[in-house]
């Protein structure tokens, strides 16, 4: 009933989006603080962060006990020894929250409260106890930023930029060149960067700053380009927020080179682009947020690797998301 009596209310009080846009620019320019504290926050130079599982993540205040670590370990194991059973390759790929990368440019009040967290957590126990091979991509973003890379996060908008997504893509091509050396993908190790359009995220949206609070939008431009969209498999499409980007489909004319599934969630889109340079077909899956097996696509698709990629606020789905039993 609230729930309806909002709806109602919303749809007959007009002025209700214009006054919640003026209360939004009022906290940002006059108070300098969030008018949704709870689930947002403000810091300098215009950084937006969203609190709960992002912030909770970073500061360490939640962690895995050893049941749940070892409950993630035995999901993953089966499925490394499913896929490697049948030749193919598996791999779990961490992508950061923002705070992880750009944490200084948060409030003086937001400290980490442990000197880890639970994605070191679980990237140290698989490494230590298992042959799962893991791929840190918060390694690799750090990595970049001490170079004096340009900024790889939305600064309104809790998902990395299109320069960040690249960064994440060539470090996680590396690591599948080890172990597969026959991927040739010079032309997507040298980007160059445009900056000449604005975005505004999804944080700004939250606050009712859409088209107030922007920011230039940071994209990784390769000078060559070898993959396209080709015909989607006929699988079931998911019925959720995103679902128009469950499935994306690319291949390269170099048949030759691996095929790829990649199961990801949204940090995961922006990625697509560029992973897809490296591969002879790549197959992305936004499947719920599930991080699942999909095993009727393994079997459809065949790949040489699978690649899940799970931004470390949601590896807690991977137990309570990902049904234990998936074979």
């Amino acid at each position: 009933m609230p729930g309806r009596f909002d709806t109602a209310f919303s749809d007959r009080f007009s002025l209700r989006s214009a006054l919640m846009r003026l209360y939004g620019t009022a906290n940002l320019n006059l108070f300098h603080k969030s008018p949704i504290p709870t689930m947002a926050y403000l810091g300098d130079q215009g950084w937006m962060y969203i609190t709960r599982k992002e912030l909770a993540t970073f500061d360490g205040s939640m962690r895995f006990s050893k049941g749940a670590l070892d409950t993630i370990a035995v999901k993953l194991l089966r499925r490394e020894s499913y896929l490697r059973n049948r030749d193919c390759r598996f791999y779990l790929a961490i992508a950061p929250v923002k705070q992880s990368v750009y944490p200084e440019h948060q409030p003086e009040f937001i400290q980490r409260l442990a000197a880890s967290n639970r994605s070191d957590q679980l990237i140290d126990y698989l490494r230590r106890n298992t042959r799962i091979q893991v791929i840190d991509l918060r390694e690799a973003l750090h990595q970049a930023k001490n170079t004096s890379a340009p900024r790889m996060f939305h600064k309104t908008d809790n998902h990395w930029n299109r320069y960040g997504a690249w960064v994440a893509a060539v470090s996680m091509v590396k690591r599948l060149q080890k172990d597969f050396p026959e991927i040739q993908a010079d032309h997507l190790f040298r980007a160059t960067v445009d900056s000449s359009a604005n975005v505004s995220g999804n944080i700004a949206g939250m606050m009712a700053l859409s088209g107030i609070a922007v920011e230039p939008d940071l994209v990784a431009v390769l000078r060559e380009h070898h993959a396209h969209d080709t015909t989607l498999f006929q699988w079931p499409v998911l019925t959720f927020s995103n679902s128009w980007e469950y499935q994306i489909r690319k291949v390269k004319n170099e048949q030759k080179h691996p095929k790829v599934l990649f199961i990801r969630d949204s940090f995961g889109s922006d990625v697509v682009p560029y992973l897809s340079e490296a591969f002879g077909e790549t197959v992305a899956l936004f499947d719920q947020w599930q991080y699942g097996m999909n095993l009727k696509q393994v079997h459809d698709f065949k790949p040489d690797a699978v690649i899940l990629m799970v931004v470390e606020s949601n590896l807690d789905h991977l137990i309570s998301q990902t049904p234990f039993a998936e074979f």
